[in-house]
């Protein structure tokens, strides 16, 4: 399993617009079928700016096919003027749900 976890910040007056991109777009990749297993998307409660991502796809070449998706271009200009800051981290997992 490949793992992906991505921060981001949006500007203050567009965070409800990156909050609904972001929980479309996720929607759009988990019925593409490209081996993203689960795109959670969550707001922090306190600093309603502030956006995690979690991604599982079944290896690496899954997140790049997903990468290369005409879609992901579209939403990365959607969505690209209102964030602040991001940052990615990627992952190998090694235990899922505390099996090794």
């Amino acid at each position: 399993m490949y793992v992906v976890v991505e921060f981001l910040d949006a500007e203050p007056k567009h965070r409800a617009s990156v909050r609904a991109a972001l929980v479309v777009y996720a929607h759009q990749v988990l019925t593409r079928g490209l081996g993203c297993e689960t795109f959670d998307v969550g707001q922090d409660e306190l600093d309603g700016t502030a956006f995690l991502l979690y991604q599982r796809y079944t290896d690496k070449e899954a997140h790049v096919a997903n990468l290369e998706h005409p879609a992901y271009a579209e939403h990365r200009l959607l969505v690209d003027p209102w964030i602040h800051t991001r940052r990615t981290l990627t992952y190998e997992l090694l235990s899922n749900a505390g099996v090794a």
